[in-house]
């Protein structure tokens, strides 16, 4: 008798508001580039194994960031409004 309103509904709309989180986006810029996790990490002075960890996470220390944008070609304020802080 009743009918679902959400049924059928694409689920695109219902994630819509979400923020990507940092690193998803770090990692699209790095595939983007057509750039290896050892490049980067090369540029950044660090592992490839810690690039992988970053592209993991949600938040990445600050002070990592400006390197980051650096080595990645991308602005320092986009990779600064994605990172989320866990609380």
């Amino acid at each position: 008798m009743f009918q679902n309103m959400n049924e059928g509904a694409p689920r695109k709309m219902k994630l819509a508001g979400r923020k990507k989180h940092i690193g998803k986006v770090l990692k699209a810029a790095r595939l983007k580039k057509n750039l290896s996790a050892e490049e980067v990490g090369r540029r950044c002075n660090v592992s490839r194994s810690r690039v992988y960890q970053w592209e993991k996470q949600r938040y990445v220390f600050p002070k990592n960031i400006p390197t980051l944008a650096r080595a990645l070609g991308v602005p320092q304020s986009t990779l600064e409004a994605e990172n989320i802080k866990k609380a």
